[in-house]
This record gives C-alpha cells, structure tokens and sequence, in this order.
C-alpha cells in the first residue's frame, strides 16, 4: 500500500467516523430530554460561539475538499525525449501494460496497479496466480525481458521500475 492509498484510506475513516458520531448524537439527543435542553439553553445563552462552530466546520470541510483532491488528481510521468519532453497520463501507460498481461500472461497475472512514485519511476502491482519454487526467477525474468521493451518503445520509458508481487 502506497502513502497515497494509507492517506485516502484515512481519509475516508474519518468521514465515515464523523457521519457516524453526528446520527448517535442526534439520535441520542431525541432520547434524552435533559440533554436537549442543555444544548439549546447553551445556543440561546451563547450564541456567539455559534460563528466559532462554523468557521470550525468550514475549516474541516475544506482540508477534507484539499486533501481528496490533492489524493486523486491525475499523475503524469514527464519523459524528455531528444529536445521535447512528453507528459503520459498514468491511465495510459496502465492499458498498455494490462492488455498487454492479457495477451500475453492471461490466466497467470492480473495487473492490479500502475503508480508513478519518485523520481519518475513506475510502480506495477500484479496478481501472480502461477509461481512454483522452480520457475520462479526465470518467469519473472520473462516478464521483465517483455516489459523493458514494451515500455522502451511505447512510451521511450528507459527508467528502471519496481514491479510488486501479490501471491
């Protein structure tokens, strides 16, 4: 799992956390009468830390508006090729090397992610579903002899990358 993946993941426990606590306090607000009148003397007697409330919730709205965005914004890798450089969509370079399993590798690996991590590395997540203790380094020596030149000549992609292994 990536920074990125753990962040979202984050994320998205907190939101559910807060819709969670907000339906058991106003749930239990309808229970218990004494508390109810607690609120509304405390809103009717306070009612300035009203605005201090808002901007609270305003604030938490826009980290949470930040931080989904800045998670799912689309990521490039830049390639300089001769006196150009080339940005490539990272959905692109993901159809190419999953039709390219399926062609290929087809009932023996699932791709699963494609990432552009530092340094404009790519980042492949697979599903390996056939992997002895015999052939284990020389198919993954295959898979890495049809990868460097599909990536080489598609994309002009000459990088090294990480391929990470589900079994």
């Amino acid at each position: 799992m990536s920074a990125r993946q753990a962040i979202a993941s984050l994320l998205q426990l907190f939101l559910v956390f807060a819709f969670f606590t907000g339906g058991l306090f106003f749930i239990c607000l309808s229970q218990v009468p004494r508390t109810r009148i607690l609120i509304e003397n405390f809103i009717l007697n306070h009612y300035s830390a009203g605005t201090s409330i808002g901007l609270g919730f305003f604030i938490a709205s826009f980290v949470l508006l930040v931080g989904f965005y800045g998670l799912n914004r689309g990521r490039y890798l830049r390639i300089k090729m001769g006196k150009n450089s080339t940005d490539i969509d990272v959905n692109v370079i993901r159809q190419t090397i999953e039709e390219h399993f399926k062609n290929r590798f087809s009932n023996e690996i699932d791709l699963i992610d494609v990432e552009i991590v530092r340094g404009g590395k790519i980042q492949i997540g697979v599903a390996i579903r056939r992997l002895s203790d015999d052939s284990n380094e020389e198919y993954l020596a295959q898979v890495e002899r049809e990868l460097v030149p599909l990536l080489r000549s598609r994309f002009g992609y000459s990088k090294s990358f990480h391929l990470q292994m589900k079994i």
